[in-house]
């Protein structure tokens, strides 16, 4: 279940980073007002209406930037910088879900190896779990048919196997 609601987070975070940050920079969508209806709620007020501007910065070596400033024009005309908040908001969007996402992975593929199978040297077919093993060789030394040591070295073999 971890694995699957991480992989949603990390999905939903790509689809954020599409709707939030590359759509709103690409040229053709500069003079969008559907796009920069989406940003409107987020940062304007109801007499503001939200505006991009995208940019190029071309420096001396290689360090083009490409990027989008936003503001919030009142009705008198002022415009009212946001993309302070905007970048913020991005890392909210897309960079929480990234995170809680790849930890959810994590902990949904570090799961017990308990139930990993077991196949020792010379055996063939599926195994049994590492606790499976263990009870059936405690099992083995309880009743007298292997001895303390027999028991310790089939104990060893099977912690060799997980390795």
């Amino acid at each position: 279940m971890a694995r699957i609601t991480g992989i949603g987070l990390i999905i939903l975070a790509v689809v954020a980073l599409i709707g939030w940050v590359i759509l709103p920079m690409l040229p053709s969508t500069q003079d969008n007002k559907t796009i920069d209806g989406w940003f409107q709620p987020f940062f304007c007020g109801a007499d503001e209406t939200f505006s991009r501007e995208q940019f190029r910065f071309v420096g001396p070596r290689i360090t083009d930037r490409s990027g989008v400033r936003a503001a919030c024009i009142n009705s008198a005309g002022e415009a009212r910088d946001v993309s302070g908040p905007w970048a913020l908001l991005t890392f909210g969007a897309v960079g929480v879900p990234v995170v809680i996402g790849a930890l959810l992975l994590i902990v949904g593929f570090s799961g017990s190896k308990a139930d990993v199978p077991i196949i020792l040297p010379g055996e063939t077919g599926p195994g049994a779990t590492y606790s499976e093993r263990v009870e059936v060789l405690y099992a083995k030394l309880k009743s007298g048919e292997i001895t303390q040591q027999e028991y310790n070295q089939h104990l060893n073999d099977i912690h060799n196997a997980l390795s």
